[in-house]
């Protein structure tokens, strides 16, 4: 039988049946994209910052909940512990994705999710202190995915049946498919999994240029938490979430959401060419001497090479 892991607005006492958290992980300083979605100190489910505005969570965190309760009284923690929060943050709206398809069925027969993907809109963006993650828009494919190694992190129960500390755990793909990344304990260390309260929670991939990115957002698992979770793709439905975030910024730029353009710092993964990616008349008078190790002996070298090198600084686009 399939876990739901959906809203639970008190925390069950502790036995020897009860599931393990994010199981087998550990309580989670950094992350500081990863949000609680709360009522009071109740986290309810998990989210993830993908701007400083929006926040990507699970459709099913939403829809048993009528929005304009979660506007009046719904709240976006940040911090590791919901009893003491570092950030509060009102919501000024929810939205599930429209062709969310809730699970169904009992334990002989069940229908999985589609679609299970939401945002919330926030009031007033986070601090600048507060690093939102971007998602992943290009396609994976299960050569890009099987066997590669996602964080997994969630406010979900803990060992002793309490809840609300963030926790994170290295996860396994055990498989891909068209909506879900999958994951068996038996692949993951200490047989880590997710679990309930951990929903709408991210699933993080380090890629090979050393960007972190949002592979997937939390969704199933098996009841007891002891076998296989499945994450809703965001890949597959990246123009959903686009279309949110364009809607609140006027934009899919992540460089310009996030002021990198002309900060000082070359962001070669912005949708435009970042203007601190030029070189300066330094570099360019550098590249001409000899002694700097450039491939020519003057000034008409310098420039040849900088034409050439330009349109390297480069890289593909996030949107």
């Amino acid at each position: 039988m399939l876990l739901w892991m959906s809203l639970a607005y008190a925390d069950p006492p502790a036995g020897p049946d009860r599931p393990a958290p994010i199981v087998n992980g550990v309580v989670e300083q950094g992350y500081d994209a990863t949000v609680g979605l709360a009522f009071g100190p109740w986290v309810l489910c998990t989210g993830s910052l993908v701007t400083p505005r929006v926040v990507l969570t699970a459709a099913h965190c939403l829809v048993d909940i009528p929005p304009d309760v979660f506007v009046d009284s719904g709240v976006i923690l940040t911090g590791t512990r919901s009893v003491t929060p570092e950030g509060r943050f009102a919501i000024q709206k929810v939205k599930a994705h429209p062709g969310y398809v809730p699970l169904e069925g009992g334990v002989f027969g069940q229908t999985l999710p589609e679609n299970d993907l939401g945002v919330v809109i926030l009031r007033d963006p986070v601090p600048d202190e507060v690093h939102p993650v971007w998602i992943r828009t290009e396609r994976l494919t299960r050569e890009d995915a099987i066997d590669q190694i996602v964080t997994s992190v969630g406010y979900g129960l803990d060992e002793v049946g309490a809840s609300g500390t963030k926790r994170s755990a290295p996860l396994v793909v055990s498989d891909l498919d068209d909506e879900f990344v999958l994951s068996l304990n038996a692949d993951n260390e200490n047989d880590a999994n997710i679990c309930s309260g951990d929903s709408g929670g991210p699933q993080y991939h380090l890629e090979a240029d050393g960007t972190l990115v949002q592979w997937a957002v939390h969704s199933w698992g098996d009841q007891s938490c002891a076998f296989e979770s499945g994450s809703t793709r965001v890949d597959r439905e990246s123009d959903w979430i686009l279309k949110q975030i364009e809607s609140t910024h006027g934009t899919t730029d992540r460089c310009e959401i996030l002021g990198l353009y002309g900060d000082g710092v070359c962001d070669a993964s912005c949708d435009q060419l970042d203007d601190d990616c030029w070189l300066s008349w330094a570099d360019i008078v550098d590249m001409g001497r000899p002694d700097a190790g450039a491939c020519s002996t003057g000034p008409r070298g310098a420039w040849w090479m900088v034409a050439f090198l330009a349109p390297l600084f480069r890289r593909r686009r996030w949107s």
